[in-house]
C-alpha cells in the first residue's frame, strides 16, 4: 500500500478499514470478498488521488520558481550604514538651518 500524506484521505481509509472490519463480522463469507474489493478500490482511489495532489503541488511549485527567475530583481534598498545615517541627519539640518536664515 501507498502511504498517503493528505489526513482527509487518510481517514477515509481508516474508515473504510473500520467498517470493513464490522461489516466482514456481520457479514456473510461470500461478502466479505466483495467489501475486500470495495476497500482495495477505495485505496487505490485515495492512492490516485494523492498522487494527483502531488503533481498539482510539483506543477504550482515550478510555475512560481519559473516566475521568481524570469521577475526583475528588486529595487535597490537603503544603505543601513550608521555612517550614512548621520551624513543624512547632518545634511537635513543643515538645510533646515538654511531654510530659516532665509525667513
Amino acid at each position: 500500500a501507498l502511504p498517503i500524506l493528505d489526513p482527509d484521505l487518510q481517514a477515509v481509509l481508516e474508515l473504510s478499514r473500520l467498517e470493513a472490519s464490522t461489516a466482514s463480522r456481520e457479514a456473510p463469507p461470500g461478502d466479505s470478498e466483495a467489501l475486500q474489493a470495495a476497500i482495495n478500490a477505495s485505496q487505490s482511489q485515495a492512492a490516485q488521488l494523492e498522487a494527483k495532489r502531488l503533481q498539482e503541488e510539483e506543477r504550482l511549485l515550478q510555475e512560481a520558481i519559473n516566475a521568481s527567475l524570469s521577475a526583475s530583481p528588486p529595487p535597490e534598498r537603503l544603505i543601513d550604514d550608521e555612517d550614512e545615517i548621520e551624513k543624512a541627519l547632518r545634511l537635513s539640518a543643515e538645510e533646515a538651518a538654511k531654510a530659516e536664515k532665509r525667513r
